[in-house]
């Protein structure tokens, strides 16, 4: 594929050797309070062998009351 300026998309990761006949890439969610968001970034980032990992943070606007409670109780330590 190509770009808006016609350029092929992944012309990049090719350069970096990256992108190999039989290579696996899985596409992981991590959910965790947004202010811990920079360490687990720091951490992917520190191990991952890409030089260039696609890591993003993305932010919640919504959702139950329930879930963002337990997201709280398991990444303080509190009740479970």
């Amino acid at each position: 594929g190509q770009d808006s300026a016609g350029r092929p998309f992944y012309a990049a990761y090719a350069a970096q050797d990256l992108v190999r006949a039989h290579a696996q890439e899985w596409l992981v969610l991590l959910k965790t309070r947004s202010e811990l968001a920079p360490q687990v970034v720091d951490a992917i980032r520190s191990r991952h062998p890409y030089e260039t990992p696609e890591v993003v943070v993305l932010e919640l606007v919504g959702g139950a009351p329930d879930y963002f409670e337990w997201i709280d109780d398991v990444t303080t330590g509190g009740p479970r």
